[in-house]
């Protein structure tokens, strides 16, 4: 007899548990999920290769014995990209001057003019500081190319993002600190990562 009970029981119970079951399917189920959008800070410099900037030769005895007229290179494009973190401000993008080897002679600078974002890309892409900063390798933090960068991409390649002309520049002042030679340099492009 007990085994007769413990099987009505137990038939009993699993059939109160599958009926309970069946009332809760309906026409309609849902669940929930998560999205994830990760922070993001790239930079990329698109357009050409290394260069050299050298000054024309003068071949009048007496006078300056180069001009700095004209030598420029401007093939170069910062492209960036940024989502950021929605409890941070704005994002930057510095430049920083070092060199391989012996320093440029302080009778010459390296000046870099940041011409403005294109068009393209979308977001929030700061803004660009388009004076001539005359770059310098003990600048600390580096100079400040782009400011209140937001979420936001330029796109991608020559045409793309901030266009970076580089020139240089004579210091009258100290002329005698000139020696020939080839001096090689590197622009350091960092985005801040807030």
């Amino acid at each position: 007899m007990k085994k007769v009970t413990i099987l009505l029981v137990g038939i009993l119970v699993f059939g109160v548990a599958n009926f309970a079951k069946a009332q809760d399917d309906s026409n309609e189920a849902s669940h929930s999920f998560g999205v994830q959008i990760n922070p993001t800070a790239l930079v990329d410099i698109e357009g050409g290769t290394d260069f050299t900037l050298e000054p024309v030769v003068g071949t009048e005895a007496g006078a300056q014995p180069f001009s700095f007229d004209g030598v420029a290179n401007d093939a170069h494009w910062l492209n960036y990209t940024s989502v950021k973190d929605a409890d941070n401000e704005t994002r930057s993008i510095t430049a920083e001057l070092s060199y391989s080897g012996t320093t440029l002679p302080a009778g010459m600078s390296i000046v870099l003019t940041p011409d403005a974002a294109t068009s393209g890309g979308n977001g929030n892409k700061g803004t660009v500081n388009e004076t001539a900063i005359t770059l310098d390798q003990n600048a600390e933090g580096g100079h400040t190319i782009v400011s209140g960068i937001g979420s936001c991409y330029t796109g991608d390649g020559t045409g793309a993002g901030v266009n970076l002309v580089y020139s240089l520049k004579l210091n009258e002042n100290n002329f005698g600190t000139i020696e020939a030679g080839k001096y090689t340099a590197t622009v350091t492009y960092t985005i801040s990562d807030l």
